[in-house]
């Protein structure tokens, strides 16, 4: 039997196995953002960016807000968030290994 925790934790996981998904949430993770900061940074087609944005409404993890003809994303999901911060947290200590390693060499 898949439990409701089960059935959260794949939705989490299906939404941080694509790369631009990945890249959307730690774009949104700390506020709400619009298309115009999103597209960007992730050097995609906007229908692309918007299909993912879709996806990740579908299942329950971002949310969107429109003001005028702008619409900003934001993450709802709180179990999304720590997984998100734990992941950030390690990409940020691996680039300062990284500058360290250079720095010694």
């Amino acid at each position: 039997m898949v439990t409701f925790k089960t059935k959260k934790a794949l939705r989490i996981f299906k939404a941080l196995a694509n790369e631009t998904r990945l890249k959307i949430l730690e774009i949104i993770y700390s506020e709400e953002v619009g298309m115009c900061k999103i597209r960007p940074q992730i050097n995609k087609s906007q229908s692309l960016i918007s299909n993912q944005l879709s996806q990740l409404q579908s299942l329950n993890l971002i949310a969107s807000r429109k003001e005028g003809t702008k619409v900003h994303f934001r993450i709802i999901d709180e179990d999304l968030k720590k997984i998100l911060k734990t992941i950030i947290k390690e990409e940020n200590r691996t680039k300062e290994h990284n500058k360290k390693t250079i720095t010694d060499s």
